[in-house]
């Protein structure tokens, strides 16, 4: 108790709750130079050093030198940062002599922090201390290599020192303003000046063009600010943009715009290009507004469809997504009825790229319903070619369900087992002895109906026949009458099918549904979502509709209400 009491993340709490944690504490004991976690390892405990010291290291498991980054020592814990933030060790800890540890789990440590505020306020001032710690060494660390940058950039000639200080305000500069400007050629200084390179490179594709190297770039900017001030740095800007524009620039004035933030210049000079631009240009154009603020491109509807089809959407359509329904949340409003037909396109194209194509088909029956509704013809060959890409889904799923209902478009395996497995079932029940206290027609029927049963899994033949020709085979064999079996045929339930089916085809070969599900869908509301429900309620009542008309739908319906009618009467008879 009394060395529970002199570890300072136990300090504040009384005798009786010292007493309840030391009964949860594992004790444990290593000797000298033993590994008590590696960096890397998943961080599951925290330890409190009893007795002893531990020595923690960085960059053990990598194959260089170990850098040994401090000694901890008697009330001391360590493994505190991974158990708050769940990641895994950040440094290697081993015993630099032989110690006594206690070691809390996860969930003890759960526990004592929320029941114990003096345990939580310890963790924040260690915390503090530490992030206090860290930002001293950063700004040591910092001020070294501001002063050996600093050092190596004065032993440079002077025209190339201040073109390097210049060009830290850039993302990138032409070799032609460098040399115009302090009449220096970068690429000499690059080749011939000793540790240039540890400063300068090359545009990679864009051999006149240079830029720093990202490591040193922002300390030379905050060089040049101590140097020159902003109003210097901003009046290099300026004249820098002046010089793209007389030059038609575009792509650079655009990056450097997007840079410094001045985003509504930036979207300006692409309004004004963009018209002009081929499809290769465009392709250089949009990824410039990756990290534009979405809410100034989905504005404009040209910007957002680029984004989508050449910036950063193009190989992340999540992107693109989230950029449609910022655009429908804040301009659905506004929009007509071209542009709701376009997003709605765009989303197709964009789901068809995740390969998720029931969603891609659902925005391109939204576009279809739109141009239906209001008599829109298609403006271009893509609009054509999208509603083709329609319709040939659309076939591809009629010739999926002819393949689901067709006779002769089985499994071959399918039809071997169940060519083999039907006569069996069939011959063997009848010649077994009857057992259960079943008749011989009891033993016949169960053959019949395990034969249907296969034919029903193996899916070699559509149920309904399977259906029917079990009827076949209850006459055939002698187990009922015709009028027994084909009672069902005759019972009410079946004629008031024929009747709802027979007023339901009268209604859809009218065409009246469609009207009233075209109708139905102008009193959904204009935007994505009730546009989408109102095409989804339309599509499935129809498709009902036009299922039940179905001929094979009618046959296996209709069979099925039969046989399932007959089923309990000839139960009886062959029991």
């Amino acid at each position: 108790m009394t060395t529970l009491q002199r570890i300072g993340m136990f300090k504040q709490l009384s005798n009786m709750e010292l007493a309840k944690l030391l009964g949860k504490l594992e004790r444990r004991t290593i000797p000298v130079g033993t590994v008590l976690f590696s960096e890397g390892d998943p961080g599951d405990q925290l330890y409190v050093i009893k007795s002893g010291k531990l020595e923690l290291f960085i960059d053990a498991q990598k194959g260089g030198a170990a850098q040994s980054i401090s000694v901890l020592g008697e009330g001391d814990t360590l493994g505190e940062m991974a158990m708050l933030t769940g990641e895994a060790r950040s440094a290697t800890a081993i015993a630099a002599t032989d110690a006594e540890l206690y070691v809390i789990d996860r969930e003890t440590f759960d526990k004592l922090v929320e029941e114990q505020p003096s345990i939580s306020a310890y963790f924040i001032r260690l915390l503090s201390n530490r992030l206090t710690s860290t930002n001293k060494q950063l700004l040591m660390n910092k001020e070294q290599n501001y002063q050996s940058v600093a050092g190596k950039l004065d032993s440079f000639p002077l025209p190339l020192t201040q073109a390097l200080l210049w060009c830290a305000e850039f993302p990138r500069v032409h070799s032609r303003i460098a040399e115009r400007r302090f009449g220096i050629s970068l690429e000499y200084a690059l080749g011939s000046i000793s540790h240039a390179d540890n400063f300068l490179q090359r545009v990679q594709a864009q051999p006149e063009w240079f830029a720093l190297v990202p490591g040193v770039r922002r300390m030379l900017s905050e060089i040049a600010t101590v140097r020159f001030g902003h109003e210097e740095k901003r009046r290099w800007i300026s004249e820098m943009l002046d010089d793209y524009a007389a030059n038609d620039n575009w792509e650079a004035a655009i990056e450097l715009l997007g840079e410094v933030g001045r985003w509504s210049e930036a979207l300006q000079i692409v309004e004004s290009v963009l018209p002009q631009l081929e499809e290769a240009d465009k392709k250089r154009l949009f990824p410039l507004l990756t990290t534009c603020p979405p809410e100034k491109i989905v504005v404009k509807d040209e910007l957002l469809a680029g984004c989508i089809l050449y910036g950063g959407a193009a190989w992340q359509p999540e992107l693109g997504l989230a950029l449609l329904d910022l655009a429908w949340s804040n301009q659905g409003a506004r929009y007509t009825t071209e542009q709701w037909i376009s997003t709605y396109e765009l989303a197709a194209e964009l789901y068809a790229r995740l390969n998720k194509q029931q969603q891609a088909m659902e925005y391109l029956t939204l576009a279809e319903a739109k141009r239906t509704l209001t008599g829109i013809a298609g403006e271009d060959g893509s609009k054509d070619y999208d509603l083709a890409k329609l319709q040939f889904m659309q076939q591809q799923h009629r010739t999926r369900a002819y393949n689901a209902t067709g006779l002769f478009h089985r499994s071959k395996l399918g039809g071997w087992i169940a060519a083999i497995l039907v006569p069996i079932s069939m011959i063997l029940f009848h010649y077994l002895q009857p057992i259960g206290g079943l008749s011989r027609a009891g033993m016949d029927f169960i053959g019949i109906g395990i034969a249907a049963v296969i034919l029903w899994i193996v899916n070699v033949i559509p149920d309904y026949i399977v259906g029917l020709g079990m009827v076949m085979a209850w006459v055939l064999g002698g187990l009922v009458g015709p009028e027994v079996a084909l009672s069902g045929f005759a019972s009410t339930t079946w004629l008031y099918m024929i009747f709802i089916m027979a007023f339901i085809a009268v209604i859809t070969r009218s065409g009246i549904l469609y009207r009233v599900s075209l109708n139905a869908l102008k009193r959904f509301p204009r935007h994505y979502r009730g546009q989408l429900w109102g095409t989804v309620v339309g599509r499935r009542c129809r498709r009902d509709a036009a299922q039940f008309v179905d001929p094979l739908f009618l046959c296996q319906s209709l069979a099925r209400c039969a046989a399932r009618k007959n089923l309990v009467r000839i139960d009886g008879i062959c029991g």
